[in-house]
């Protein structure tokens, strides 16, 4: 299996990395012919040392990060409504500029991100 036939051709690809955005970069040089479908976030040297979310966000990494990016590009290609898809981001965006002021006020992570627990169902 090939590596177009894993990543598609005409399909946006969204790659949360742990480590440098450049190193995946340098990956995809070898195997893709259109490296701009590829949205790659990962560790990015910004700033002090934070709390926790707020280091994914400084890195544009947090779970509403991803979620702004997928919307954004589902508009942007036309899947959803343009309106409808950035009105969805939107959401998550002012869900990040929330807990960025609860950092501001309190040096911690919002109750929602910090107590936040994934139950599988």
């Amino acid at each position: 299996v090939g590596f177009e036939d894993q990543f598609t051709k005409d399909k946006t690809v969204i790659v949360n990395f742990h480590g440098y955005p450049e190193t995946i970069k340098a990956l995809l040089f070898n195997y893709t012919h259109d490296p701009q479908r590829f949205d790659i976030r990962g560790y990015i040297e910004n700033g002090s040392t934070t709390t926790p979310f707020d280091m994914h966000v400084r890195n544009h990494t947090s779970r509403y990060d991803l979620v702004i990016a997928i919307f954004e590009h589902l508009g942007k290609q036309e899947v959803l409504p343009f309106a409808e898809a950035q009105h969805i981001a939107s959401k998550y965006k002012q869900k990040i500029a929330e807990n960025t002021e609860y950092i501001k006020r309190s040096g911690i992570d919002s109750p929602e991100i910090d107590e936040w627990t994934w139950i599988a169902k």
